[in-house]
C-alpha cells in the first residue's frame, strides 16, 4: 500500500503601499484528485481570513491532474463571485493550464494567469508595470 500524496498549503497576506493588502495561497507538492477536499480548504481560509485580492501560488507544485486544473478552476471563479480579483502564478515545467483563460484579472469574468508571482502581484494591483511591488509589512501565516 503506498501513502497518499499530500499537497501543502500555506497562506500569508502582503501589505503594499497604496494598494492595500493582498493574500497569497501557495499550493506545494501534488494537486490531484486525493487532494481536492484540502484545496478547497485552503481557498475557504483565504477567503475567510483575507478581504482584497487572492494570488494563488503554483509555483512549487509538482504535479497538477486534469481533476487538480479543474477545481483549481472552480476555485479561482468562486473567489471571483465573491466579488475578489484573483491571479493565478503557473507551475513551471508542468506546462500551461488550459481550463483557465489567460485574461487580465480586471475583467469581469477573466482570470490571470501569470508565469511569476511579481506579475501575479501585478495582475490584481494598480502597481506600475515597470516597477516590481514592495512588501511593507509580511505577515506570518497560520
Amino acid at each position: 500500500m503506498t501513502a497518499a500524496v499530500r499537497m501543502q498549503w500555506h497562506f500569508e497576506d502582503q501589505h503594499f503601499a497604496g494598494e492595500g493588502t493582498i493574500g497569497i495561497l501557495h499550493l506545494r507538492g501534488y494537486l490531484g484528485e486525493e487532494n481536492l477536499e484540502q484545496l478547497d480548504g485552503a481557498v475557504d481560509w483565504a477567503l475567510t481570513r483575507s478581504s482584497g485580492p487572492i494570488v494563488i501560488d503554483l509555483t512549487h507544485l509538482l504535479g497538477l491532474g486534469d481533476t487538480g486544473k479543474s477545481r483549481l478552476r472552480d476555485a479561482a471563479h468562486r473567489i471571483l463571485t465573491r466579488g475578489r480579483l484573483v491571479s493565478i502564478c503557473r507551475p513551471p515545467k508542468l506546462g500551461d493550464l488550459p481550463a483557465l483563460p489567460a485574461q487580465t484579472a480586471r475583467q469581469s469574468t477573466g482570470i490571470a494567469v501569470n508565469d511569476d508571482l511579481t506579475a501575479a502581484l501585478r495582475a490584481v494591483t494598480s502597481l506600475d508595470a515597470g516597477a516590481p511591488p514592495h512588501p511593507l509589512i509580511q505577515e506570518p501565516g497560520p
